[in-house]
C-alpha cells in the first residue's frame, strides 16, 4: 500500500487522518492504481466549498480504515496541479470520487459525503472482494 507524503498538501495539515490519506500526483497516480488493492480517489481543487467541506469527513474515513487494518486506500489527486489523470478521466465538477481495484476503475462513489458512508462503502466493496475471491 502507498505510503501518504510528507509533509501534507496545504488544507490537508491539521486534519486528524489526513497523514493516511495517500497524496497522489500525475507522476503516481498509475503506480498506486496498479498495486492492485482497492483505492477511493477523491479529485478535488483548492477553490472547491464542497472539497473544502468534504476533506475532515474523508480524512477520517483514512483513519478509520487504518485503524481497522483495511486492505482499502483513501487517496486524493488535486486536479488543478495535475491535468493529466484528470483529463483522463474526464473529472468537470469537484469533489468527484472514483474507487479502483486491481488496476482499474470500478465505480464512481455518490453516497454521502460523511466518513461513515465513505467506510460503510469501502466495507461494502471488500466483503464483495472476498466473497468473489471464495466464489473463484
Amino acid at each position: 500500500m502507498a505510503t501518504a507524503i510528507n509533509p501534507l498538501p496545504k488544507g490537508w495539515d491539521n486534519l486528524p487522518g489526513a497523514e493516511y490519506v495517500v497524496h497522489l500526483d500525475d507522476d503516481s497516480f498509475d503506480k498506486v492504481i496498479k498495486e492492485g488493492t482497492p483505492v477511493l480517489v477523491m479529485f478535488y481543487t483548492s477553490w472547491c466549498g464542497h472539497c473544502k467541506e468534504m476533506k475532515p469527513a474523508y480524512s477520517e474515513a483514512a483513519l478509520k480504515l487504518h485503524n481497522n487494518k483495511s486492505p482499502s486506500s483513501i487517496a486524493a489527486l488535486n486536479s488543478e496541479s495535475n491535468p493529466n489523470v484528470t483529463d483522463l478521466y474526464k473529472i468537470q465538477s469537484f469533489p468527484t470520487l472514483k474507487f479502483f481495484d486491481k488496476g482499474k476503475f470500478v465505480q464512481d462513489y455518490r453516497d454521502a459525503r460523511t466518513s461513515e458512508a465513505i467506510v460503510s462503502f469501502i466495507k461494502s466493496v471488500e466483503s464483495t472482494r472476498v466473497a468473489k475471491k471464495k466464489k473463484d
